[in-house]
């Protein structure tokens, strides 16, 4: 037996439309204070840029980016490094965490040789299931009343694409 639903009224539909674009956009500012909390402590400026929250298409689409070399080898790690470490070393940041610590030592000089690489961090993998799970949950609530009687899939906000990266 089909069930027949009657169209959203627009202004209901453009109503909803914005609530979801602001919770995205919400979402991203919150991406920004954790990346920018994370890098605090560290001994150079890595600046992070929140896109303007937009409507393309049914999508809504955002994006929190940065163009920092540094954060980029330890977000995702490298085979190899050339880099000698001080002794003793220990790094500010640890994988799927974060968290800054002030670290001990730091670069000492460059080496022909090749040493272990640096683990990845994986923060822009750890954010977006963390922001996917946090906008699910906004998205869940703001739509709760419109069906009651069946399970509404909002699509049309890939999470995992503009917040990893």
């Amino acid at each position: 037996m089909a069930k027949y639903y009657t169209p959203m009224p627009k202004k209901e539909a453009d109503r909803i439309q914005k609530q979801l674009l602001r919770a995205l956009d919400s979402q991203a500012v919150r991406v920004k204070k954790t990346f920018d909390e994370l890098v605090a402590p560290w001994n150079h400026n890595v600046h992070f840029i929140k896109e303007r929250t937009r409507l393309i298409g049914n999508d809504g689409k955002t994006a929190v980016t940065t163009f920092d070399a540094p954060f980029f080898f330890l977000d995702q790690g490298t085979s190899v490094r050339y880099a000698v470490m001080s002794n003793p070393f220990v790094p500010k940041t640890t994988p799927k965490s974060f968290k800054s610590g002030k670290g001990v030592g730091g670069f000492r000089r460059m080496s022909r040789t090749p040493y272990p690489g640096i683990k990845a961090r994986k923060w822009t993998n750890l954010m977006a299931l963390l922001a996917g799970a946090d906008l699910s949950n906004s998205v869940r609530l703001l739509t709760s009343g419109l069906y009651s009687d069946t399970k509404l899939q909002v699509s049309g906000l890939p999470i995992r694409k503009f917040f990893s990266g």
